[in-house]
């Protein structure tokens, strides 16, 4: 009886030093690390290739693609973890033409309102009580969805017992964790899941999932260290998508809506010729934001409606302001980071990989990380060092 209490001590004990007793507010390198692993299993571009596995979680539930080419993972504790938590992880953008369609319908729409997307199913949302918020259309489908397959298995875990959900994706799946933290939490304000149900996100290269006002309305309940993006500032990814700022974006009181009356005491032909300048940014700013409405809305719309025919398309597009959104996390590349990825890298995706966030994961929370994490400073799977395997032969990394 002594060894088995004394085993069942050291479970716990390993549990605690990489997640804590419960799930706690703050960036847990340990935690991170282990959703880099659940990503690269889940995300495997390479299918010949071993990644490492997870450490504390088992995958328990896997599936079907749906919507866009969405698909998600529910991992949870592995026998030898005693703490009740579970992880919902979100599939990134696959080579399917659906799941890039989802990417390019990068128009926003109101972060409150109604989705038509088949005959028999309509997505009644509410991502923000701001009603300025907005957020990209393509990634609000695929929340659709996946919220659809996702909301049960929710409920079948609080049945079992667990009350702690993490909340993963890498690139698109990040983005969508995003507004799915969201939908979440006006779900649980509206008594349609378990007030004390926790929920926390790691997000890494995600892109911008929305406006500043769903960005403020977000941070508003997860600054308090209960929502992270981890960021490669090599990686272009979390850059996009394109972002426009006109003056409609502005909060009500700026000095901008009074131009007029700023310049009433400019001689005239300074206030002619000011007032005429202005103007014309105005008007380049909003003919520059109908434009990419018309394109990334309407005209890819009409794409997305090639996988989705019931898909109604909406026409009334807000900001096109796209902010980054909660805390973030940034790894610095730095000379070391340049030994195993070239500057300039003719694969664009080389600096979003997975590899490269463990590597630079482990540049700056080495002191952090347990060892059993450390992928490159104990030389385990050396491998990673070239995935993802499309340097071009004879292509130097220095």
């Amino acid at each position: 009886m002594k060894r088995i209490a004394l085993l069942w001590l050291c479970c716990f004990s390993s549990a605690y030093m990489l997640f804590g007793q419960v799930l706690k507010p703050g960036f847990n390198p340990n935690e991170y690390a282990e959703m880099l692993r659940i990503g690269m299993q889940q995300n495997n571009p390479v299918p010949d290739t071993v990644f490492p596995k997870a450490l504390k979680f088992d995958v328990s539930y896997e599936s079907p693609t749906m919507g866009m080419g969405n698909a998600w993972q529910l991992w949870t504790a592995k026998p030898n973890n005693p703490l009740k938590v579970a992880v919902i992880s979100l599939r990134a953008t696959t080579e399917e033409s659906s799941s890039w369609a989802e990417n390019l319908h990068s128009v926003m729409v109101n972060a409150t309102g109604k989705l038509s997307l088949e005959k028999n199913f309509t997505f009644n949302y509410r991502l923000a009580k701001n009603q300025r918020a907005s957020v990209h259309i393509g990634w609000l489908i695929g929340t659709a969805y996946l919220q659809r397959d996702i909301t049960p298995k929710i409920d079948s875990c609080y049945q079992k017992g667990i009350k702690d959900f993490i909340i993963t994706g890498h690139s698109q799946g990040g983005a969508l964790s995003y507004l799915l933290r969201a939908y979440y939490q006006y779900e649980q304000l509206a008594g349609r899941i378990p007030s004390d149900i926790t929920f926390k996100m790691y997000a890494s290269a995600a892109p911008k999932p929305g406006n500043l006002y769903f960005a403020q309305d977000y941070e508003s309940y997860t600054q308090k260290g209960w929502s992270y993006n981890v960021v490669n500032s090599e990686d272009w990814v979390p850059q996009v998508p394109l972002s426009m700022q006109t003056m409609g974006d502005f909060a009500a009181s700026n000095p901008f809506k009074y131009y007029k009356k700023g310049t009433e005491d400019l001689p005239l032909l300074s206030r002619w010729v000011v007032r005429g300048k202005f103007k014309g940014i105005m008007r380049r700013m909003d003919r520059s934001k109908r434009k990419y409405n018309r394109i990334m809305g309407k005209e890819f719309g009409v794409l997305v409606q090639e996988f989705l025919p019931e898909y109604k398309i909406k026409s009334d597009y807000t900001s096109t302001n796209y902010q980054r959104c909660g805390n973030q996390i940034t790894l610095l590349a730095d000379e070391d980071y340049y030994i195993h990825v070239r500057r300039n890298h003719p694969n664009v995706f080389r600096n979003h990989g997975l590899d490269a966030y463990q590597l630079l994961l482990e540049t700056y929370y080495a002191q952090e990380l347990a060892s059993e994490y450390v992928i490159y400073a104990n030389n385990t799977y050396p491998f990673l060092k070239e995935f993802p395997r499309t340097t071009p032969k004879n292509v130097s990394n220095e």
